[in-house]
């Protein structure tokens, strides 16, 4: 069977834009797709939350619009990444509704996706993410902004996805050494986390999705007050001391959302699905196959 390392990368072509992405995985059961954090590409992934899930179901990962192996721009809002998934998921016609594990800003898309094309989704998995602008949402604070912005290490990803104890930091080197598993090959080169374009890309989306939404804006651009309406049976996981999507945020979310559950790993932040692999794995398959 195929792994994160070596799934051979395959294209939809919808409106002019070449979607890349890797299925691989059990035969059988609801596909779970993976959306993946700010800067991010389907290489930069870490695969112990991936194979082990692979095991029991299909799994997917995906490159949007201008990310990665994928062609196109990289849209300047959330929904627009949202509606990129969307267009995606109906050409690849994976036979009824899928599950959508979205991570970071991934979590962001997921929720859009879930909001405006509800159809296409069966459960969801926000991890490290929150809501839109709303009260008690607290912004990112400008010194972890800059840290995201600059060139991947392993020390950018300590601080900002663990914490400085004992724990955190063995965390934050397994993590890196698993985000550098993917190699490529000639014909299949690795992409590595986008720069550029894609940055201004996703960090203008990322501050309409944190600031308060302009006077006559359209409702479907966010989320926070459209929480309500997320009926999907949805599992939140966080971190307890998160410095890019504070905590408050995926409590503030399960308690507006009217079926979800929340997780909240110890001694840990914004990359505890990384941290607590193995259990989280154990909670992940759990909620998918209730």
């Amino acid at each position: 069977m195929a792994t994160y390392e070596n799934a051979p990368t395959q294209f939809l072509e919808q409106n002019g834009i070449k979607y890349a992405f890797r299925k691989f995985g059990a035969k059988s059961g609801t596909p779970l797709l993976y959306l993946i954090h700010f800067r991010g590409t389907m290489d930069t992934w870490d695969p112990s939350v991936i194979d082990p899930v692979a095991k029991s179901r299909p799994v997917i990962l995906f490159d949007n619009a201008g990310v990665g192996h994928s062609s196109g721009e990289v849209p300047h809002t959330v929904r627009g990444m949202a509606d990129h998934v969307a267009v995606f998921l109906k050409a690849l016609k994976p036979g009824g509704p899928v599950d959508i594990l979205g991570f970071s800003i991934g979590g962001y898309i997921a929720q859009m996706v879930a909001l405006n094309h509800p159809e296409l989704v069966r459960k969801l998995v926000i991890a490290g993410s929150g809501p839109s602008h709303g009260p008690q949402i607290q912004p990112l604070g400008d010194d972890i902004a800059a840290t995201a912005i600059a060139p991947p290490s392993q020390e950018g990803f300590q601080a900002l996805f663990f914490p400085y104890t004992p724990a955190g930091k063995a965390a934050s080197q397994k993590f890196w050494k698993n985000a550098n598993t993917r190699k490529g090959t000639p014909t299949d080169p690795r992409r590595e986390w986008i720069t550029g374009d894609g940055i201004l890309g996703q960090g203008t989306a990322l501050k309409k999705w944190n600031s308060e939404a302009p006077e006559g804006s359209d409702p479907l651009d966010g989320s926070f007050d459209r929480l309500g309406e997320l009926k999907h049976t949805t599992l939140i996981v966080q971190g307890h001391t998160d410095v890019m999507v504070p905590t408050i945020g995926s409590f503030i979310m399960q308690q507006r959302m009217p079926n979800a559950q929340l997780i909240i790993y110890p001694d840990s932040g914004h990359g505890s699905i990384f941290q607590y692999a193995d259990l989280f794995v154990g909670h992940l398959t759990q909620f998918l196959d209730e």
